[in-house]
């Protein structure tokens, strides 16, 4: 609000270098983002976005992990001493968060559902505006969708330039362009870069595809012939099954089949490839691959390397 307040005032002035005096109750105390868009003329909106602090937690305990190699008895006493204190802080306030609900979460408008699942198919938390909230947003103007972005604290992803310009706008909004496939993978691995995320691989295909829900482990047979019978699954399927699954949100049905023309063979070999896609761009991976454990990394990245310098996400205008 206050960068097009700026750029207002320098409209107004015609470019004229003038003294201006800004009147008005801004909300904002010396120090703050504002405060310094206006004395010094820039600011890092990285800064104010909902992912930053997952990304500077993550640098900051790579730093300091780095810092404390040199003296090891000085580590070993250290987390000896952390270790205690977090037991008494996690003992002394139950409101106290896990590192799950400190992962960056996304919401993605109506025209990005393909991008959704993919998203979704790496494991991580992607929401997906609803037909409701698009209708509302488009005809009659009720931003539910950005409503959404501060209540449950998610970062949106659009392709519309004009929600990024509305002084309602959530901070942090990132933009793509869906004009090509490879215009999509390479802003994948973009968005996962920007916003520091890591990839688990062993949290691949845990989130269902559909609604977003976990997708959990189904045991009992009478659960399974509901599932299959609900999904028309054809009859002698469950001869062939390894595993059944649910989601916890919606109730979809899923179950694991070793059969390469199985649908979940063939969602595998997707979530192979846009593991791969990632891990050539750079995006970092931890070291459990889980049911990914074909995959060569160290391979993947070599050869990367040896085919471009420079990553084509990183020719992007």
């Amino acid at each position: 609000q206050i960068q097009y307040v700026a750029m207002r005032t320098k409209a107004f002035c015609k470019n004229a270098n003038v003294p201006v005096i800004l009147c008005g109750d801004f909300n904002s105390q010396p120090k703050s983002y504002v405060h310094r868009y206006l004395t010094t003329g820039s600011v890092n909106a990285k800064r104010v976005a909902p992912w930053y602090a997952h990304y500077h937690q993550r640098r900051m305990k790579d730093e300091e992990s780095q810092n404390n190699e040199g003296d090891k008895n000085m580590q070993e006493l250290s987390s000896d001493v952390t270790a205690d204190l977090n037991k008494i802080h996690i003992s002394e306030d139950p409101s106290n968060k896990s590192a799950e609900q400190n992962k960056v979460r996304y919401i993605l408008d109506y025209t990005l559902n393909r991008f959704c699942r993919w998203m979704r198919i790496l494991g991580l938390d992607a929401a997906l505006e609803t037909d409701e909230e698009e209708i509302q947003r488009t005809k009659y103007g009720n931003m539910i969708l950005f409503q959404r972005c501060r209540e449950e604290g998610r970062t949106l992803v659009t392709t519309s330039s004009r929600l990024l310009q509305r002084k309602d706008c959530p901070p942090g909004a990132y933009l793509l362009d869906t004009k090509s496939l490879s215009n999509l993978e390479s802003t994948l691995v973009h968005l996962l870069l920007s916003h520091g995320i890591k990839l688990e691989p062993n949290k691949m295909l845990s989130r269902c595809v559909v609604c977003n829900g976990s997708i959990e482990p189904v045991f009992e047979e009478e659960r399974k012939q509901q599932i299959f019978e609900s999904h028309q699954a054809p009859d002698g399927l469950n001869d062939e099954i390894l595993d059944v699954y649910q989601c916890d949100g919606c109730s979809q049905g899923y179950w694991w089949c070793e059969k390469p023309t199985s649908s979940a063979s063939r969602v595998k070999t997707q979530a192979t490839r846009l593991l791969e896609i990632c891990i050539s761009g750079g995006v970092e991976v931890d070291s459990d691959l889980g049911m990914f454990s074909f995959v060569d990394v160290e391979k993947i990245k070599n050869k990367s390397s040896e085919d471009s310098e420079e990553p084509s996400y990183m020719k992007q205008d």
